[in-house]
């Protein structure tokens, strides 16, 4: 009897599977046969270097770039993805392709087409990327070299509650100097809001936090920017006031929540403790965060289901 795990099936725990298999077996609907035999390698090849996040975005790209192309093939314009992205193409179809559909859909079609041509990188359109430790400490040492010492606190005081403790942009603005507090050989930050919850610190930030609070000691101020009364765009400001080198990646403090919650899930947290540290009540919100943790061989995969 042939055991499972000798089947070829490489991509089985890896969520780029599903991806690459809507963009290998995509075919558009009301196309005929022999049109899309003619224009599908280019659209598959074209879609997959923008490196689409899930397979329903691979479908919207594939059914909005064929359509193109099979317009541009009917009006004898030509072929190819360097015909299909011009701007002169998509224009023309907005006026004159697909007539059976809505102005606004055709606008639909060519706003995804436009998109093809000039992708966004992944690390930017997608707000669960997590910070690689070589970026994060970039991070860290640009925000230690700012210059003033405001800039310098609040610049190392956001990433260290976002990466820290995973704090969202919206909580790191209401925190309190007396929300961060030490508890036995911990750091916790008791979090305002509608999340309300304990978060114990990780110890690489546990000490940035907590001589951050100390310095206002018996004051009942904020600890982002505590001389800025108005909260609404506190985190904006700091992150605009950052100077980073060309080398350091954009500041996020989606990307930070990002990172603290992979190095939770790597670390094997059992997911309701995850859940409450993180304040989230419905697990759905972490699906996103799955293609950013480590993706484990179909050997390895097996093994880990089997024996635990």
């Amino acid at each position: 009897m042939q055991d499972w795990r000798d089947v070829a099936d490489p991509g089985m725990f890896d969520w780029r599977a599903p991806v690459e298999a809507k963009i290998a077996s995509f075919t558009p609907r009301s196309m005929p046969a022999p049109l899309w035999e003619k224009i599908a390698d280019r659209v598959r090849e074209t879609v997959s270097r923008a490196h689409p996040t899930s397979a329903g975005m691979a479908k919207e790209l594939l059914a909005a770039l064929s359509s193109v192309a099979a317009f541009c093939e009917q009006a004898g314009l030509g072929h190819g993805s360097a015909v299909w992205l011009d701007e002169a193409t998509v224009t023309a179809f907005v006026r004159r392709g697909r007539p059976e559909l809505s102005a606004s859909s055709r606008a639909s079609i060519a706003s995804r087409v436009r998109s093809l041509a000039h992708p966004v990188p992944l690390a930017d359109r997608d707000t669960f990327t997590t910070y690689r430790p070589g970026e994060l400490g970039a991070l860290w040492s640009a925000a230690g070299a700012q210059n003033t010492e405001r800039r310098r606190s609040d610049a190392r005081i956001l990433i260290a509650l976002g990466a820290g403790a995973g704090l969202t942009a919206m909580e790191i603005a209401q925190v309190r100097a007396h929300d961060v507090r030490p508890a036995g050989a911990a750091v916790v930050v008791a979090v305002r809001g509608a999340a309300q919850r304990m978060v114990i610190v990780r110890r690489a930030f546990e000490h940035t936090l907590a001589e951050a609070a100390h310095a206002h000691t018996g004051k009942v101020v904020y600890l982002l920017s505590p001389t800025r009364f108005s909260r609404d765009s506190v985190v904006a400001a700091a992150l605009s006031a950052m100077r980073l080198p060309t080398e350091c990646p954009r500041t996020s403090t989606r990307r930070l929540r990002a990172t603290w919650l992979a190095e939770l899930a790597e670390s094997r947290i059992p997911l309701p403790v995850l859940a409450a540290a993180a304040g989230i009540s419905d697990l759905s919100r972490l699906t996103r965060l799955l293609r950013h943790l480590h993706q484990p061989g179909t050997d390895d995969a097996a093994d880990q289901l089997r024996n635990l």
